[in-house]
């Protein structure tokens, strides 16, 4: 009987040790478009339509940073081949964090760039930061989904 209880004792952690694992994303992984409370997200396709959704989204971005909001604006663009390419800008106040992941680009360096920012500005297609210093981050958690 003591041999049954601690067999399945033992079964039962590893089962919960199991279940408790997240070997699919790494710790402090950015979820695509998990904050959209203020501003849309946009994922673009290469159609017609992604000039304007991409307007959106950075005029909201704009918008509310002007105001002090904090906000966070996830953004997957695609490259001429249809990868993805993420980006978030997330203001908390403070601080701008950017990331661009492009692990899913074919052709590209496959990395996540990461920068802390004092402010964005508007470049000739996305925001850019300002006065801005490397950090470390994993980028987006589970990005094929």
């Amino acid at each position: 009987m003591d041999v049954r209880r601690s067999l399945l004792a033992g079964m039962v952690l590893i089962f919960l040790a199991a279940c408790g694992s997240d070997s699919g994303s790494a710790a402090g992984a950015a979820v695509f478009a998990e904050n959209d409370s203020q501003c849309a997200s946009p994922t673009l396709t290469n159609d017609n339509g992604d000039d304007e959704l991409l307007e959106t989204a950075i005029e909201c971005l704009f918008t509310e940073l002007d105001a002090g909001n904090p906000v966070t604006v996830d953004m997957s663009i695609p490259t001429v081949e249809g990868d993805p390419i993420f980006h978030r800008y997330e203001f908390d106040g403070t601080d701008v964090l950017t990331i661009v992941d492009n692990r899913l680009d074919e052709f590209g360096e496959g990395v996540v760039i990461a920068e802390r920012c004092t402010s964005l500005v508007r470049g000739q297609w996305l925001p850019q930061g300002t006065n801005c210093e490397p950090v470390d981050h994993p980028g987006f958690a589970n990005p094929n989904s």
